[in-house]
């Protein structure tokens, strides 16, 4: 499990930040400058974080900018 310094090393490796929300039909993440929801059950990645195990998800590879 690699561990991430900042957000730019997360962007890099291909994982969205997930974002608050009260939601529990959806969560809402960030991927460089872009915000997008997926459903709340869609697969995600735990990742060691500024000394935290976290979420994140995993952006597909051929098009970062995909919304799932």
């Amino acid at each position: 499990m690699a561990g991430y310094k900042n957000s730019t090393e997360l962007y890099d490796a291909g994982y969205a930040i997930q974002q608050y929300d009260i939601s529990k039909e959806k969560r809402t993440w960030r991927h460089k400058d872009k915000i997008f929801t997926t459903p709340y059950d869609v697969p995600v990645e735990k990742i060691m974080w500024n000394g935290h195990l976290m979420e994140f998800l995993k952006m597909e590879k051929n098009d970062e900018s995909s919304t799932r």
